[in-house]
């Protein structure tokens, strides 16, 4: 999964456009989902996690003073999503969802040590997807592994919200 990660909104505190500006402009990450369908609607449930090396000053007070500012050493994003689908034809399908979770920021204070940081998100977005599906086992087969590309286009850009895209392999139950 790609996260892209725009500029923080103008309602954005000053400690989230700070660190969202020491942030890269995407974040490669991984998942695990699984989902149910029933007829051509289904429910689709996945956790990822992306993660970068930082090593920049993280402007937290958003003021011209370096001495309040945070070395970020990494940045952890943790995530679980939920999402409605609908199916109109065997290769496509498309819904909406929200996704949460927490955004960890592993900062240098006194003396060296060492602190993550912590700050929730949440997302709602809109899905977009082609799927192939593999007959990899014999009838009947109640799980059905799917290959998947797809784009989840938040309806709204909030803090640390951006475009996600992915590729991989989920799993339905028939």
């Amino acid at each position: 999964m790609n996260y892209a990660i725009p500029a923080a909104p103008d309602s954005a505190s000053a400690r989230i456009k700070g660190y969202t500006d020491v942030l890269p402009a995407s974040l490669w990450g991984a998942g695990v989902g699984g989902g149910i369908n029933f007829n051509n609607f289904g429910l689709d449930i996945g956790i990822q996690r992306a993660d970068a090396s930082i090593r920049k000053s993280a402007d937290i007070q958003q003021n011209e003073n370096p001495d309040d500012d945070q070395y970020v050493l990494q940045a952890l994003r943790i995530g679980q999503s939920l999402s409605i689908l609908h199916h109109p034809v065997s290769f496509l399908y498309y819904g909406y969802g929200e996704e949460n979770g927490n955004f960890l920021f592993r900062v240098k204070v006194a003396e060296d040590r060492r602190q993550w940081k912590t700050i929730g998100f949440y997302q709602t977005y809109y899905l977009l997807g082609l799927i192939y599906g593999f007959d990899w086992a014999a009838e009947p087969r109640p799980l059905v592994l799917l290959l998947n590309i797809y784009a989840k286009l938040p309806t709204k850009i909030r803090n640390f919200g951006g475009p996600v895209y992915g590729i991989g392999v989920t799993g339905a139950l028939r």
